[in-house]
């Protein structure tokens, strides 16, 4: 019986195990989802200023014709 115990006691602790391993995966890979965005978004947000200032330029100060 206490053999018995012990092999549940072990199933239970790899089970613990595996599930805290896939739960600090899951908080490391959001974590990562979340510094992406925000390289992405900053990026984005400053390529929309740009082109926002290129749409303002008149035609012939964008492609340089003199």
């Amino acid at each position: 019986m206490d053999e018995r115990k012990q092999g549940v006691d072990t199933i239970s602790s790899l089970i613990a195990l595996v599930f805290d391993t896939s739960i600090s995966i899951l908080i490391l890979q959001a974590r990562i989802m979340l510094l992406l965005n925000r390289l992405a978004g900053s990026w984005l947000s400053k390529y929309v200023e740009f082109l926002e200032g290129e749409a303002g330029k008149p035609v012939r100060e964008r492609v340089k014709v003199e």
